[in-house]
């Protein structure tokens, strides 16, 4: 008999929460495949915990076929801030705010 902890969207949330960054839909299809899982059963739950707000799905262009793929993360994403220029006593300074 199966517990909570046995169940694909542990294994994939566990994984998420010890590696940080995104990870790569192929290569989270590997936690899955350890545990005896099919690819469509991990593509799937990540969907659903996606859909949830568990976990933040991006979307990146492919090298090869230019095709639209997903990674996956447990944190937020990473929000870049844009330089404004300031003028600091006379000088012309770039300001992060």
């Amino acid at each position: 008999m199966r517990s909570k902890l046995d169940t694909l969207e542990y294994y994939l949330l566990t994984y998420l929460k010890n590696h940080e960054g995104f990870h790569k839909k192929v290569d989270l299809y590997v936690i899955g495949d350890q545990e005896e899982y099919s690819p469509e059963s991990v593509g799937r739950i990540l969907r659903i915990l996606s859909e949830s707000g568990k976990i933040i799905c991006e979307y990146y262009k492919g090298s090869k076929r230019g095709t639209k793929l997903a990674k996956y993360s447990i944190g937020a994403p990473i929000q870049r801030k844009l330089p404004t220029f300031k003028e600091i006593d006379g000088v012309r300074t770039m300001v992060y705010d």
